[in-house]
């Protein structure tokens, strides 16, 4: 991909930023440089939620946020995580959702090069307390952490009908 098809792509996805406060054309280079040039996948960004959109102009992006630490036991919660993927290959991502650091669940991904990769995945809810959400990027030489999330369940409260 050459390097002004990149410069596109970035454009739609930050043109907020740009209006509000433009970066240097040198923090562009280097973006673009990592972008083409780069090998760790990055977490830009990750939300808990209860649905994605799964249409319109807010398609594949959290239609309701939920708060982290008062999930629901029982419940079927997401999380949502907006990656930025640099490369020309694929890269290779395990998610391992652990409790009392136990991994009790665990999902791998394979995400293709994109600066705005979004996915999402069902958080387990069946026990209450503290989880860890544990990223991972498998390299040759075994897993690179790229980010830990937390989350909390709590018991589920029964509603006055």
């Amino acid at each position: 991909m050459n390097r002004y098809y990149s410069l596109l792509l970035l454009a739609p996805f930050t043109a907020p930023a740009f209006a509000a406060d433009p970066p240097s054309p040198a923090e562009v280079r280097k973006v673009m440089q990592y972008y083409q040039d780069g090998s760790d996948v990055m977490l830009v960004e990750s939300k808990f939620c209860t649905e994605v959109e799964k249409a319109g102009d807010n398609k594949n992006e959290c239609a309701e946020e939920i708060n982290a630490t008062t999930i629901e036991e029982g419940s079927r919660p997401l999380v949502w995580m907006n990656f930025f993927v640099p490369g020309s290959d694929s890269a290779n991502v395990l998610i391992q959702f652990k409790h009392k650091g136990k991994a009790l669940k665990s999902d791998e991904m394979s995400l293709s090069n994109a600066i705005r990769y979004r996915t999402w995945k069902s958080l387990p809810t069946s026990k209450t307390g503290p989880w860890e959400i544990a990223v991972e990027q498998e390299t040759a030489e075994g897993y690179r952490p790229v980010t830990t999330l937390s989350y909390s369940v709590v018991e589920k409260v029964e509603r006055a009908e």
